[in-house]
């Protein structure tokens, strides 16, 4: 790691005191691309130094589905019966066990609203199961597409979430962002827009990367997936929520669903979990570092692992 300063200000305590983590990420492809994580020496929080530009980011996201795997383009038909095949496929017991997380935060008159939903896949099981309405945001429109042709699923909006606007006199009982915190360029605004769009005592549901429990399965540079612009501890999200008015009411980190987080207002009168709980979660700064130092090794032995049982068991 490289200690310096002058780096792109943290966006939670807003220090440029910082470290060097890794110099590379890595696309869903396996390809390396330049891009400088660091971590704010005074918090813990990890982001992009420089963030990848804006326009750069919004090509990736809309050509996920656009060209096969040796990078030629594929016709729109075509893509869209790849998503189809995908949901088909698809992990649906998993976004039931996720319905059934949520039901307490809902009613079925509530309202939920799923930013990045992808193809509706979790739209569709809280609607089953709870019965309340469900909308949706997804920047890709073929997701948006099978969201409402697969799962029928209406109130989908193509457009990203800065892009966003709720229909008018609409408050949310849940707002719902999976895999999504991690890729906004200013976590602040995206908060403050969240917090605008809640009913009261409504809640918001997030899930990420743990930044202190990263996969062993993974090297460092998957760790840091491009697009990926900040990572997340229990510490710095439950900080970064509390900066904002906004509280942790519950928490749970499990390899197959992630960091999951489920925050309030400061004044829904429910109790919250404590940061000095989040703080030891996380590991605090330095034993960060160390953890973040030891995933090279972490993965080889996963590696060696791996190969020792496909030996012994053939």
């Amino acid at each position: 790691m490289t200690h310096n300063s002058g780096f792109a200000r943290c966006a939670l305590c807003n220090s440029d005191d910082a470290e060097i983590l890794c110099a590379t990420a890595a696309l869903k492809s396996g390809e390396e691309r330049d891009v400088t994580n660091v971590m704010c020496n005074r918090c813990g929080l990890i982001y992009n130094s420089p963030m990848p530009a804006k326009d750069v980011l919004t090509e990736y996201y809309r050509g996920e589905f656009s060209s096969d795997k040796y990078g030629k383009p594929i016709a729109t038909e075509t893509q869209y019966e790849k998503i189809l095949a995908s949901v088909r496929a698809g992990r649906g017991r998993r976004q039931d066990c996720i319905a059934v997380d949520l039901r307490p935060f809902l009613s079925s008159a509530g309202r939920v609203l799923d930013v990045g939903c992808s193809t509706g896949a979790l739209l569709a099981a809280i609607q089953k199961r709870i019965g309340c309405a469900v909308y949706g945001i997804e920047p890709d429109p073929l997701m948006a597409r099978a969201a409402k042709e697969h799962y029928g699923i209406a109130d989908i909006a193509v457009a990203f979430f800065e892009e966003y606007a709720p229909p008018v006199g609409t408050a949310f009982d849940l707002i719902i962002l999976r895999h999504v915190l991690e890729h906004l360029r200013d976590p602040n605004a995206a908060i403050e827009r969240l917090k605008s769009w809640l009913a009261p005592r409504g809640h918001l549901y997030f899930a990420f990367p743990n930044a202190a429990n990263f996969s062993p399965s993974r090297p460092l540079n998957r760790c840091f997936e491009y697009g990926h612009l900040h990572s997340f501890t229990p510490f710095t999200a439950g900080a970064l929520l509390l900066k904002h008015g906004m509280k942790i009411v519950r928490w749970s980190d499990d390899p197959a669903f992630f960091l999951q987080i489920i925050a309030t207002p400061l004044d829904n009168p429910v109790q919250a979990v404590s940061m000095d709980g989040l703080w030891q979660a996380g590991g605090g700064v330095e034993r960060l570092k160390r953890t973040i130092r030891r995933q090279p090794l972490r993965h080889l032995v996963f590696r060696c692992k791996r190969k020792a049982r496909s030996v012994f068991w053939r």
